[in-house]
């Protein structure tokens, strides 16, 4: 099952594993190759040079006149016939010759053998003028004249034949001397030897498969465990291990493998301390060039800082909530008392005007009444005087109070600012940043609710200053009025006759007075109302400061 799975599935170890087998397949085929071909090589060169000594030897017997008049089957009764082929018979019983025979060729170009070695009694003996019409290249070499030897498989059998030309006395060649050596033998120890470099190849493949089956397993497990802990890592899963106890270059990888892993570990760790909110943390710094790590701490120490920066403006920011606040509730204590003052003014001015109502019907008692409300008048003059002080503090204060407001919208704009550059921080941190970013996003909406906040109070408190700048000068009239009751009081101590007229006159600038008191009233009223909503708003603002001081109290900071 797991040959089969070698074999079927592309995989670094089936390519080393058939690479390893096809290179020494090739290559014992090969070296078998050579072998056998130089073994037969050999075989052929030693039995022809040996055949090939013997005709060399034999040929010098051979007369070439005698040899060349024989022509006919006739010509086998001769004396020269029966000793040559005698000796030819004798020669291959000795050495052992399979054939030891001559030939020549005929005027008509047939190649018809001549003596022939074999005994005469045997089925295969060549008689004189036998044609042999299976001519190879070596018969032609040695009728052209140069001795030679060779393998020839032919109608004959097997055998390593040598070929001599037999030659006259002027060169000419006349016939030629072949000698057989059996070659059965040989081509049976050659077959031999052809299935023992078989069985040789093959142990040498069994012995290849095996090597390259274990060399490869041991190249591709460790790769195998690499790439399985890479899936998890790419997975998200870091709680993985890994080791070698191999020295080699697998090995090496192995252990580079296994740092590469800590770091991951070690920058997921700090991940995990980021999204409890835990800035304390670090991150070991491997080289000069560790851009990750050295960017890591560079943004926890970032992040410190914003906090640390967002801790203090909020704690700041909760103190002027708490002063303005204070402020707040002064001012409205201030103008509640005030329109308390207005109020018995207004009954004492009423007093007045039907006093100078009835006094043009008691002119009698003009100068007694006259003194009293001349006393009357100096104490509403010194009323009107404290009124007009009272509403030049509540002036001062309201511009305090826009000092106050205007440093608020710049806390809140200065916390915004912050908050998005906390969110462009969160951004290049990737998922990593996620989780501060919601903080970031937070402190940006109870910035942007305090900017509002303090935006609101300001209008609010610009129209109260226009308001008490108005009543100061309404006031700032009706004291001017007052003095001319006064200097008309006078008068009419001197002169009683006017005191109708002037009692006419005097009622209706205290209704005029009682109009502008009127309009004083509803001023203090809108400046209680204004510092009622300045006090909430100041209220709203320190608990929003509460509120992000207990965010940022949420983050761990290394101190």
């Amino acid at each position: 099952m797991r040959l089969t799975k070698l074999f079927t599935t592309p995989s670094l170890r089936r390519s080393i594993t058939g690479s390893t087998i096809l290179f020494i397949a090739v290559s014992s085929i090969m070296i078998g190759c050579i072998s056998y071909y130089m073994a037969k090589l050999a075989i052929e060169n030693s039995m022809g040079n040996t055949a090939l000594s013997i005709v060399n030897s034999v040929v010098s017997i051979i007369d070439p006149e005698q040899f060349n008049n024989l022509q006919t089957k006739e010509d086998m009764q001769t004396n020269y016939y029966k000793d040559l082929q005698h000796r030819l018979n004798g020669v291959r019983n000795e050495i052992g010759l399979k054939y030891l025979y001559t030939m020549k060729v005929t005027e008509d170009g047939h190649y018809i053998y001549a003596v022939d070695g074999s005994n005469m009694t045997d089925s295969d003996f060549s008689s004189l003028g036998d044609e042999e019409t299976d001519i190879n290249n070596h018969y032609l070499k040695a009728f052209q004249g140069t001795a030679n030897f060779g393998f020839i498989s032919d109608k004959w059998g097997n055998s390593i034949s040598a070929f001599v030309p037999i030659k006259n006395q002027s060169g000419t060649v006349v016939g030629i001397l072949g000698a057989d050596f059996n070659g059965d033998m040989m081509v049976n120890w050659l077959n031999r030897l052809k299935l023992f470099i078989s069985v040789i190849v093959l142990l040498l493949l069994g012995a290849a498969f095996i090597a390259a089956y274990f060399v490869a397993k041991r190249i591709t497990q460790p790769i195998k465990n690499l790439t399985e802990i890479a899936d998890k890592l790419a997975d998200g899963q870091v709680d993985v291990t890994m080791a070698s106890d191999s020295l080699d270059e697998i090995g090496q990888l192995m252990t580079a493998f296994s740092k590469i892993v800590s770091n991951i570990q070690a920058q997921a760790h700090l991940a995990e301390n980021l999204a409890d909110r835990n800035l304390s943390v670090g991150i070991q710094i491997k080289s000069d060039k560790d851009v990750l790590n050295i960017s890591l701490n560079k943004m926890l120490d970032n992040f410190s800082s914003i906090i640390t920066e967002i801790s203090n403006m909020s704690r700041h920011l909760a103190e002027q909530s708490d002063v303005l606040s204070t402020s707040s509730m002064s001012i409205s204590h201030g103008a509640a008392e005030q329109a308390s003052s207005i109020e018995k003014l207004n009954a004492t001015l009423d007093v007045v005007s039907k006093q100078t109502l009835s006094n043009a019907q008691k002119s009698a008692e003009a100068s007694n009444l006259t003194n009293i409300v001349k006393d009357d008048i100096n104490a509403g003059n010194a009323k009107m005087q404290e009124m007009l002080k009272s509403m030049e503090e509540i002036n001062n204060a309201s511009r305090s109070i826009q000092d106050i407001i205007k440093t608020i919208d710049n806390i809140a704009f200065q916390t915004n600012i912050l908050s998005l550059n906390a969110s462009i921080e969160a951004a290049r941190a990737g998922v990593a940043g996620k989780g501060f970013s919601v903080v970031a996003e937070e402190v940006g909406h109870l910035a942007k609710k305090s900017a509002e906040a303090a935006r609101s109070t300001t209008n609010i408190i610009e129209r109260s200053v226009r308001s008490v700048e108005a009543g100061m000068k309404t006031a700032q009239e009706a004291a001017n009025v007052i003095g001319q009751i006064d200097i008309k009081i006078d008068e009419a101590s001197n002169i009683s006759n006017q005191i109708t007229e002037i009692s006419q006159v005097q009622a209706a600038s205290i209704q005029q007075i009682l109009a502008g008191l009127s309009q004083i009233a509803g001023i203090v009223e809108a400046n209680v109302a204004s510092t009622e909503e300045s006090s909430a708003t100041s209220v709203d603002l320190a608990d929003h400061a509460a509120r992000l001081k207990d965010v940022v109290t949420t983050f761990k900071i290394a101190e």
